[in-house]
């Protein structure tokens, strides 16, 4: 009898201890052993921008206006270089892009003195700025972000005046940097699955009186890590130091190719 008794009590127990760790897994959560969620991402990108200048430019008591078409860019392209790179992480962004070229031009001048005038515009710009997401379309279809940076402008520009019946030529070169800050805003509003609207706008100043740009287009997702757009892009500068006078303006159309990893 006493043998029976054990040998149940002995069976009741492996019973439960059998039932428990399957208990045990029933009351564990699901998100409890998901892993987190990663949301965050980089974006590089390569742009080709066909920028045509236009404005006054001034440098050692010479002034002239500059006119050069994004047509005629490849006239008076010498070199050009631009692009970026971001951090998104959530709602918060980073981004950061340099564009550096030098363009040379001349144009008619009035009177018989001199035939011409020569001029000549290297410019590099470093941008950074930090962007927070106001607002997002629902199915992923969009975002807008207002953002806040600072940039960094170089300008070093030569003017030469070609002589006609005066005796010899007349030149001035110089060079002048300084520090914008700005805010506004950029997004991405997606058409279909593949296709989007890429835009851009901010506006500032500090060590010039303004700066502001303005920037939209199409763009192409080819699959979840790279895509293309093309946009016209324009930006003006109004910057003046004695007798350094930068007010100008240089748009064009911008081809951009991304990577998002």
């Amino acid at each position: 009898m006493k043998a029976n008794i054990l040998h149940n009590g002995l069976a009741v127990l492996v019973a439960l201890a059998n039932l428990v760790p399957a208990a045990n897994a029933g009351d564990t959560p699901e998100a409890a052993i998901a892993p987190p969620v990663d949301d965050s991402s980089f974006y590089i990108y390569a742009d080709v921008w066909a920028v045509g200048i236009k404005g006054d430019v001034g440098v050692g008591g010479l002034s002239k206006p500059v006119d050069v078409g994004f047509d005629d860019i490849l006239d008076n392209l010498d070199a050009s270089l631009a692009g970026g790179f971001g951090y998104q992480n959530g709602k918060w962004g980073f981004l950061t892009e340099a564009l550096w070229l030098k363009i040379s031009s001349d144009a008619p001048t009035p009177g018989p003195l001199f035939r011409k005038a020569d001029i000549g515009v290297e410019q590099l710009m470093a941008d950074g700025h930090i962007s927070y997401r106001i607002f997002e379309c629902s199915q992923g279809k969009g975002y807008l972000d207002v953002i806040g940076g600072v940039r960094y402008t170089y300008i070093k520009t030569s003017l030469s005046l070609a002589p006609g019946l005066a005796s010899r030529r007349i030149s001035a070169a110089g060079s002048k940097s300084w520090w914008d800050g700005y805010g506004g805003v950029k997004g991405r509003y997606n058409i279909t699955d593949k296709w989007f609207v890429p835009f851009r706008a901010d506006v500032g100043g500090g060590g010039s009186a303004i700066t502001w740009q303005a920037m939209g287009g199409i763009g192409y997702q080819f699959n979840p890590m790279f895509d293309v757009n093309l946009a016209y892009r324009y930006m003006a500068v109004d910057y003046s130091d004695g007798g350094f006078i930068y007010d100008v303006a240089s748009s064009g159309p911008m081809l951009t190719l991304g990577c998002k990893f």
